[in-house]
């Protein structure tokens, strides 16, 4: 993450804009010489608000720890029976 201040981020914004959409370059703004704000792309911010809202879920994490050793030990479902229980249509 990169720290820098405000004015030298507005001299540069478009540039440091696209920086943090294509190179997803975090930015964090300071005002003062004090951290103000943090920049990152749209697409983080949504993977963020995303990764939040599923460890909100009450038990996810025992779901995903039991999916975990279910796999581990060779359980599962093979893709056609997936695409069957999930009434999606097979490939091919």
């Amino acid at each position: 993450m990169q720290t820098i201040p405000l004015s030298d981020f507005k001299a540069h914004l478009s540039e440091n804009v696209e920086r943090a959409q294509v190179e997803h370059e975090q930015f964090t703004i300071t005002r003062n010489g004090r951290p103000a704000v943090v920049m990152i792309s749209a697409d983080e911010w949504e993977s963020i608000q995303e990764t939040l809202f599923w460890r909100r879920q009450a038990g996810i994490l025992d779901d995903i720890a039991e999916a975990d050793a279910e796999y581990a030990s060779g359980g599962g479902l093979e893709e056609t029976e997936l695409r069957a229980h999930l009434g999606l249509r097979s490939r091919g």
